[in-house]
C-alpha cells in the first residue's frame, strides 16, 4: 500500500486526492427484465425529482481513508435525504465484496466491479469521491468541509428539473432481491440511457485502519456495494450496466424492467479476509441510478433509492 499526500492552500488544510493505492437501442421494455417479474410496475410512481450521486471510492485498508474519506461520507449523507441524493460506498478491490464458488470449483467475486470502478473516474487513488458523475477529488482533514464543498455540486444539481426521472420498488426475501424499475421522459431527451442497480449492505462494523490511530475493527461502514442485480440474475453473471434505450425518447414516455438477483448460499472471502457480506433482508437497501453514454464515457442523468 502506498499514500499519496497532496498538499493545498484551500481553507489552510490537506486534501487526500490519491490517498492509498494497492498492487494487485431499445425505446421500451415492459417484459419483466432480467429475470421476468414485472409484477411492481403498477406500484411505480415516478416523480419529477432530481436527485443527487455521491460514490465514496474506499476502502479498509487505506488509512486516510479511514480517518478522512469514511467521516467525510457520513456527513455527506446527513447533509442530504435519501430524495436528494443516491450514495454508496464503493470499494474497487473486492475486499467487501462476497467471494462465491463458481462451477468449476473457484472462488470469484462479481464481476461488475471494474466497469462500475471506471465509471467512477478513478485518477489513480484514494479516498476520492464521484459527485454527480464526476470525480470531484479527495477528503479534505475536516469533514465536514469535504460535506460542503461537494454538496455544493449535489445542491446545484437537485435545484434543476429532471429531463428523466426515475422510480424503483424493491422485493426482499431470504433467497431473492428483486427491484422493479420505471424510467420517465419529461422532456424529450436523446441520447442513449442505461440502468444500474445495486445492492447495498446499509450498516456493518469491521476492519477500518485510520490514520495515525490504531486499526478499529469497530468501525462503522455505511452504504457498502455489494452486489448488482443487472445481469442473468446469479452471482457470476452480475453486470455494471444495461441499455435502457436509445436514441431520442419523447417527453412522457416511460418504460420498465425487472432486475433480480439469487445471493449465494455460502460465501468464500478471498484472500482479503475483511468484511464478508451477511445478506439480510432487513439490512439492505437497493440503488438505482440511470447514465446516459457517449463512446466510453458514462455521465450521470438521475437515481433514486427504492421503495
Amino acid at each position: 500500500m502506498k499514500k499519496l499526500l497532496l498538499l493545498s492552500s484551500v481553507a489552510g488544510l490537506l486534501i487526500f486526492a490519491a490517498g492509498c493505492k494497492k498492487d494487485k437501442g431499445k425505446d421500451e421494455d415492459t417484459g419483466g427484465g432480467n429475470n421476468g417479474n414485472g409484477g411492481a410496475e403498477t406500484a411505480l410512481v415516478v416523480e419529477q425529482t432530481q436527485r443527487g450521486f455521491v460514490a465514496y471510492i474506499g476502502a479498509t485498508w487505506c488509512p486516510p481513508c479511514g480517518a478522512y474519506g469514511g467521516p467525510a461520507y457520513k456527513e455527506m449523507m446527513k447533509k442530504f435525504t435519501t430524495d436528494e441524493m443516491v450514495s454508496f460506498y464503493f470499494p474497487p478491490d473486492g475486499e467487501t465484496m462476497p467471494h462465491y464458488i463458481k462451477a468449476d470449483g473457484k472462488s470469484d467475486y462479481a464481476g461488475f466491479l471494474p466497469d462500475l470502478y471506471i465509471t467512477m473516474k478513478s485518477k489513480g487513488g484514494i479516498p476520492f469521491f464521484n459527485v454527480n458523475g464526476v470525480n470531484a477529488g479527495g477528503a479534505y482533514t475536516d469533514a465536514n468541509y469535504t460535506a460542503n464543498t461537494y454538496g455544493k455540486n449535489i445542491t446545484d444539481l437537485i435545484a434543476n428539473e429532471p429531463q428523466i426521472g426515475v422510480a424503483a420498488v424493491k422485493t426482499l426475501t431470504a433467497t431473492k432481491l428483486t427491484c422493479d424499475v420505471k424510467i420517465k421522459a419529461f422532456e424529450d431527451y436523446t441520447g442513449d440511457l442505461y440502468y444500474s442497480v445495486i445492492a447495498l449492505e446499509n450498516k456493518v462494523v469491521g476492519l477500518q485502519k485510520i490514520t495515525g490511530k490504531p486499526d478499529n475493527r469497530e468501525y462503522e461502514h455505511l452504504n457498502i456495494t455489494r452486489a448488482s442485480l443487472v445481469g442473468d440474475g446469479t452471482m457470476e453473471g452480475q453486470q455494471a450496466f444495461v441499455a435502457a434505450a436509445s436514441g431520442t425518447t419523447p417527453s412522457g414516455k416511460e418504460f420498465t424492467k425487472s432486475f433480480s438477483l439469487i445471493p449465494p448460499t455460502s460465501y468464500e472471502r478471498g484472500a482479503n479476509r475483511i468484511i464478508p457480506w451477511d445478506y439480510t433482508p432487513e439490512n439492505t437497501s437497493i440503488v438505482v441510478t440511470v447514465w446516459t453514454k457517449v463512446g466510453d464515457n458514462y455521465t450521470y442523468v438521475n437515481g433514486v433509492v427504492a421503495k
